[in-house]
């Protein structure tokens, strides 16, 4: 008898590997692309008159590498601004299967903040939570910058939405629906 556990089965991706062939092939790639730098460099550095040699390589290697640091750096604060708008949505939309659950549906031709201040007068201790969404929405939908800040309170209005402390008012709009 064998007490061999069974093995799982190995994830593809698209193109056919597994996650260790991928990620061994772009840590080749990455090698092969800073090898190709160091010897773009080192032919640089021999192309130069004597006396010019170290100096120019060195800027030149300086200046690739703050290029390199500026547009990552660029990138990230994309990827951080995009991840904070992507979350208002989320919690807006959170508030929608809320309501919904709630029995009070959003109507087809009702603005967030028509939607929101209908739910507010069925269920009147989650006013300030519920502005609080739908100002966060509204801000993503037309445009305005979100700091941190205000996607934190957003999740916390969300937090307080679910608690159990609502549940007899959610249940009486639920039934009068």
């Amino acid at each position: 008898m064998s007490d061999s556990k069974p093995q799982p089965e190995r994830q593809l991706d698209a193109v056919g590997l597994t996650a260790e062939a991928a990620t061994t092939f772009w840590l080749a790639a990455c090698a092969v692309l800073c090898a190709c730098i160091v010897l773009w460099l080192m032919y640089r550095w021999r192309s130069a008159p004597p006396g010019e040699r170290g100096a120019r390589w060195l800027q030149a290697l300086w200046a690739l590498v703050r290029a390199w640091l500026a547009r990552w750096q660029v990138r990230w604060q994309r990827y951080l601004a995009q991840r904070r708008q992507d979350a208002s949505l989320r919690i807006y939309r959170a508030l929608l299967a809320w309501g919904r659950r709630s029995g009070l549906e959003a109507r087809a031709s009702e603005t967030a903040l028509e939607y929101g201040r209908r739910l507010q007068l069925q269920l009147g201790a989650a006013g300030p939570d519920i502005d609080r969404i739908v100002a966060l929405y509204n801000a993503r939908v037309y445009g305005d910058m979100l700091d941190a800040e205000a996607v934190r309170a957003g999740r916390r209005a969300l937090r307080n939405l679910r608690s159990p402390r609502l549940w007899p008012q959610r249940v009486a709009a639920w039934l009068h629906g």
